[in-house]
């Protein structure tokens, strides 16, 4: 297989002068190829999530929905392709993969409802005589942008699990999915299409491998941590 997985940086694909092969672990057989990141592709796809961050929170309910949508319908069009993946790649029973992938596509269904849905609360302030006739409206927004890694065993569904209710609020992600188990993970970039999100909310970023493993922390926007 001469093919090489490419990451995703700032929501544009990008390979690196390393790479990775990815082999069952049932058989040994290669199932592929990927470029793993640098530091500083890592770097990269942080600061663009914090530089499209306010993009991000303009966004309509209507917007964010659709995508996560069509994310779950992709995911469902191309399940037992991807299940057949996740078992290549990662070794586990067919039967459970093909759970994982429900799952996944469910996740995301339950995103974009979610999106549509939530408005806020409503909060009564006349429990005190001096704001009768007064009602408090609360909402939340997304604090900033986030560094995800997500683990090998549900290389699908833990990526849902973090990208898909990130989205339906607003917020940003960069996300690490398995570098074990890359294109599994991967499957969820490629739901996205061009469903007309900014950068790189359109895809959340996907980068893999060991690039993202940091032994020093650094404060401010962009914090890597693992």
């Amino acid at each position: 297989m001469s093919e090489i997985i490419p990451f995703w940086v700032a929501g544009k694909p990008r390979t690196g002068s390393v790479v990775h092969e990815v082999h069952s672990p049932y058989d040994g057989h290669l199932v592929g190829r990927h470029a793993e990141p640098t530091p500083a592709d890592v770097d990269e796809a942080v600061q663009a999530a914090v530089d499209v961050q306010p993009a991000a929170l303009a966004t309509t309910a209507a917007q964010r929905a659709d995508a996560l949508m069509h994310v779950s319908q992709q995911i469902t069009a191309r399940a037992e392709e991807i299940a057949q993946l996740i078992t290549a790649e990662n070794g586990k029973p067919l039967m459970w993969s093909r759970i994982e992938v429900t799952r996944g596509a469910s996740t995301f269904r339950w995103a974009a409802e979610e999106a549509r849905r939530w408005s806020g609360e409503l909060q009564r302030l006349d429990t005190d005589a001096s704001a009768a006739g007064r009602m408090g409206i609360i909402r939340r927004f997304p604090n900033g942008p986030v560094l995800g890694i997500a683990p090998f065993n549900f290389p699908l569904n833990l990526v849902a699990h973090k990208v898909a209710p990130a989205l339906a609020a607003a917020g940003q992600r960069a996300d690490r999915g398995s570098g074990r188990r890359p294109e599994a993970s991967g499957c969820v970039v490629h739901g996205f299409g061009d469903r007309g999100l900014p950068h790189p909310v359109r895809p959340a970023d996907q980068t893999r491998g060991p690039g993202t493993r940091r032994e020093r922390r650094r404060g401010g926007p962009g914090r890597l941590v693992q």
